[in-house]
């Protein structure tokens, strides 16, 4: 068996009130990016070491219980530890040369969006966001694969979408049987250049 990943897309239709939760997690995503990038500048200037989205996440634990950040407390807390992964996993790439240097979000150029790496449920032409409910969506196929993870994100049409990689199974395929009719068998000699086993010779060419 062999586990592959596929990805689905539907538009969303959220109330008002689930627009305005997508609206607050998506810059909860932006915020922590932007502290955990002046977290990291900061930790590497002071000690010329690396901090980790491990330790990022402890201070991140800190601050929500803090009342000038307690708000992010209503933000899901996968969110925003994906959000800590992601930028670690942006550095990777940069000392990788694969990319450039992360930068800050802008709240006028970054779109609003996030990603849930998992308690993300599809039924019924609706998908189930942890803190905010089940949202309708403009289901167009089934989805009956175990959803992995499930990205957020508003267009520049003005409406949200969800993108929802999903993983299967599938089994591997077995080549079929050789058909005995079919396979040549081949000898290599001095007088001819090869005798099949049908009885086919061909001569030894002469390079005069």
């Amino acid at each position: 068996m062999a586990t592959q990943t596929k990805a689905y897309c539907f538009r969303m239709e959220p109330t008002a009130a689930q627009e305005a939760a997508l609206k607050r997690m998506a810059g909860a995503r932006r915020w922590v990016w932007n502290w955990a990038l002046a977290r990291k500048r900061e930790y590497h200037q002071a000690t010329g070491k690396t901090l980790t989205w491990v330790a990022l996440s402890r201070e991140l634990t800190v601050l929500k219980s803090q009342p000038e950040t307690a708000w992010l407390k209503e933000a899901n807390a996968q969110a925003l530890q994906q959000t800590l992964r992601d930028l670690e996993q942006a550095f990777a790439h940069f000392f990788a040369r694969r990319a450039g240097l992360p930068l800050f979000k802008s709240r006028k150029r970054d779109p609003l969006r996030f990603r849930i790496p998992q308690r993300v449920k599809v039924k019924c032409s609706q998908v189930y966001l942890p803190k905010v409910g089940w949202i309708r969506i403009r289901q167009s196929q089934p989805v009956t694969e175990t959803v992995k993870s499930a990205t957020f994100r508003r267009r520049a049409d003005g409406h949200w979408y969800v993108a929802l990689t999903v993983e299967f199974e599938t089994s591997d395929a077995a080549l079929p049987p050789p058909d005995p009719a079919s396979v040549v068998g081949v000898v290599l000699g001095r007088q001819d250049f090869l005798v099949t086993s049908d009885g086919e010779r061909v001569p030894v060419p002469k390079f005069y």
